[in-house]
């Protein structure tokens, strides 16, 4: 985006959309300049659950909460998509052999 360069507007907001895995947005207006851990602590709270439960990735990189958009380089109207972290895996070997 022209005039957008880093360390510069820091303070300026963007919008940014947070887009779950049941296909809804959640739009956010944040500054550049702030931690996305807010933004994360936001989007569990009004889901009504646990902020542990979900995964943030911007453009397929998970979203360290103490990153800011300057740094991620998330620009007005990018979407960070919410997935819900699964837990397991490995499992299939125990059911075959209780099957054997």
């Amino acid at each position: 985006m022209p005039g957008a360069k880093a360390g510069s507007g820091g303070g300026a907001r963007i919008l940014v959309k947070v887009k779950g895995q049941d296909g809804e947005e959640v739009i956010f207006r944040v500054k550049r300049s702030s931690r996305l851990q807010k933004l994360m602590d936001t989007y569990t709270k009004d889901k009504a659950l646990n902020g542990g439960a979900f995964v943030f990735l911007f453009d397929g990189s998970r979203i360290n909460g103490d990153e800011t958009p300057e740094e991620l380089e998330i620009e007005d109207g990018d979407i960070i998509a919410a997935m819900l972290h699964q837990t397991g895996g490995g499992g299939g070997s125990l059911l075959l052999a209780a099957a054997a």
